[in-house]
């Protein structure tokens, strides 16, 4: 199936703007109603129990990131994964580093299946690292103002769950006011380009004539 015509999924972090939760943990708690029902049926128990266990095992393996940041860099970061040719990230201590270039964009070969609320985020300078608050509601100050990763669904495989693959994930550092000021599409960077392009302006068209019923003439 081409990539292009699969559904995207995408995952934003409980802490960001328009929340959603995990995919994966939502379908556990649908299956775990399921199953009090058919417990209820008592010889069905094996299948329930069957079932829970297929979906938990199916469940995503993610290794948490640390992400080190420029000093006072304002604006989108980007992280594609899977890129042939390119350098796995290196593991310390349990998490994945990023430590981004200025350009802001980076790409590895390494699969991730990230959860942008289990990741830490450091800004480095002269002084060494500072760790950047990513909360809700978001911090007026230099902060991480959003994050969310983004891949495609594949066909399912059975009727209990549906895999998907995380493309790239995409962080906001700066202001409350950066943010809003920003108006640019991450999801859109392309490779080579020095930032993401800006969202497309909404055409207003000119009002219609008022009818001479509506003026009362």
């Amino acid at each position: 199936m081409d990539a292009r015509n699969t559904p995207v999924f995408c995952r934003r972090g409980r802490r960001s703007p328009g929340a959603c939760y995990c995919f994966c943990r939502s379908m556990v708690l649908t299956l775990w109603e399921i199953a009090m029902i058919l417990v209820g049926n008592g010889r069905l128990l094996p299948l329930a129990l069957l079932s829970l266990c297929l979906v938990l095992c199916a469940c995503r393996r993610s290794t948490r990131e640390r992400w080190i940041i420029p000093a006072g860099y304002v604006g989108w970061l980007r992280l594609d994964y899977s890129v042939e040719g390119t350098r796995p990230l290196p593991l310390e201590h349990d998490h994945y580093v990023i430590r981004m270039p200025l350009s802001a964009r980076m790409a590895t070969s390494s699969v991730n299946d990230p959860s942008v609320d289990d990741n830490e985020y450091y800004a480095e300078g002269s002084g060494g690292l500072r760790k950047l608050r990513f909360g809700w509601p978001p911090t007026p100050g230099y902060a991480i103002q959003h994050a969310y990763s983004q891949g495609h669904l594949h066909p399912p495989t059975n009727i209990f769950w549906q895999s998907h693959t995380i493309e790239f994930e995409c962080v906001f550092v700066g202001t409350r006011s950066d943010f809003s000021a920003n108006g640019r599409n991450c999801s859109a960077w392309h490779p080579g380009d020095p930032m993401p392009p800006k969202y497309p302006k909404r055409l207003v068209g000119p009002h219609p004539p008022a009818s001479p019923e509506s003026t009362g003439k």
